[in-house]
């Protein structure tokens, strides 16, 4: 009985008898040896296995199992094959799994005593088929002494999620209480989720690196249909995040789905300069984004921080018109469409900013012009004007301590 070497429910992944044949060795001697050890082997030809590819089974197939079974005087470990990509070294005390490792097309060490590894390399597959799988594991009791914790540690070449093909991924997940978490790396981000079992709880997603390649944004953000209504709930956090060739910054926020739409509450980051929710004793920023189901809005609302508002220009690849050492902006900007669809023409409401310690850049045209309007009233600047002294007026850039 299965059950008796590792506590599973066995008998919803394999059906049928398993007929073996034997060989017991005593007192063999070689690496890896153990006093007595015990080897079986079997064709599987009457069992039928309920897993997914490639790991399926189905009855009549032959594959070959090779395990070695062995005693130190009690059962100590359990070791073998089964086919040609399936390994496994499980390690046991007082005859209860304790620790051990399987792995599919994998070479993976032997754990910690308290967890069983998982592994496996597939060029790709489809999650969803595994969700069942994962559910058993799920629920298997919490480890106690002599017990175990499983860990799946798993390599793809490429995935298919939400629409988006997510290359070179490596994750390790581990389904403890009550939250199950996932550490990965990708070719688009790396960070960690906390996934709580308790569907009434707040997902936590945590990257260190978010890159976005221009050619996905004009695959799939301009796509039409996007309802944010439909948007799940989660504690988002990205420490470097990249658009195109192009490092924006830091960004969080908790995004909240309403009957309405979708809400981008405690926004707080620092993009191109901009620090929203820089000021603790100030209401959060915040972004909603609205749908009907036939006509988008979006609005956003709250103060931001300014470092030196020349990074902003550099960022969105303007030229430069000033710069400053501090600041202050304050929003209540909405505009009747998707949050990226925003123009001059459609954009309305109050916008205030203040700025401190920077200056004008002086320009051809009509900006040039209108800096040198300011700087011959500028108040700081009389005492020159009464000296006759307009050098102010006519050099590269216009100084300024308090911009509002």
């Amino acid at each position: 009985n299965l059950n008796k070497l590792v506590r599973f429910p066995w008998d919803k992944v394999v059906q049928g008898n398993i007929p073996v044949e034997g060989l017991l060795s005593i007192g063999a001697t070689g690496e890896g040896a153990s006093p007595v050890m015990l080897q079986l082997v079997s064709q599987m030809q009457e069992v039928e296995i309920n897993l997914p590819e490639p790991l399926a089974k189905p009855l009549g197939v032959s594959r070959a199992l090779d395990l070695t079974l062995h005693f130190d005087p009690d059962f100590k470990r359990m070791e073998g094959n089964f086919g040609d990509y399936l390994a496994t070294d499980l390690r046991f005390n007082n005859s209860q799994l304790t620790h051990g490792v399987v792995s599919f097309d994998r070479s993976v060490p032997v754990p910690e005593a308290g967890e069983l590894m998982l592994a496996g390399y597939l060029p790709t597959t489809d999650l969803n088929l595994w969700n069942p799988v994962v559910e058993l594991f799920m629920q298997q009791p919490q480890p106690t002494e002599n017990q175990w914790q499983p860990v799946f540690d798993l390599k793809f070449d490429y995935l298919n999620l939400a629409s988006f093909k997510v290359e070179n991924i490596a994750a390790q997940i581990r389904l403890a209480e009550p939250l199950v978490h996932v550490d990965f790396t990708s070719n688009l981000a790396d960070g960690t989720l906390s996934l709580p079992k308790d569907k009434n709880l707040i997902p936590d997603v945590r990257l260190s690196r978010l890159s976005i390649p221009s050619q996905l944004i004009e695959e799939k953000v301009g796509q039409s249909g996007l309802d944010p209504r439909t948007f799940a709930a989660v504690d988002f956090s990205v420490d470097q995040l990249t658009v195109g060739d192009q490092v924006w910054g830091a960004l969080a926020f908790q995004l909240r789905p309403e009957i309405s739409g979708a809400a981008f509450n405690s926004i707080v980051g620092d993009v191109f300069g901009l620090r929203p929710g820089l000021f603790d004793q100030e209401p959060d920023t915040e972004f909603f984004w609205k749908y009907d189901g036939q006509r988008y809005s979006s609005r956003l609302v709250g103060p931001v921080g300014v470092d030196n508002i020349g990074d902003l220009f550099s960022g969105l690849n303007v030229p430069t018109i000033a710069d400053s050492k501090t600041g202050k902006m304050v929003f209540d900007l909405s505009w009747p469409d998707q949050p990226w669809k925003i123009s001059k023409e459609n954009i309305v409401g109050d916008f205030q900013i203040n700025l401190q310690d920077g200056s004008f850049y002086t320009s051809t045209g009509g900006a040039g012009a209108a800096l040198k309007l300011i700087s011959l009233f500028n108040f700081a600047n009389w005492l020159k004007r009464l000296q006759l002294d307009f050098s102010d007026v006519t050099s590269q850039n216009l100084v300024y301590n308090d911009l509002k």
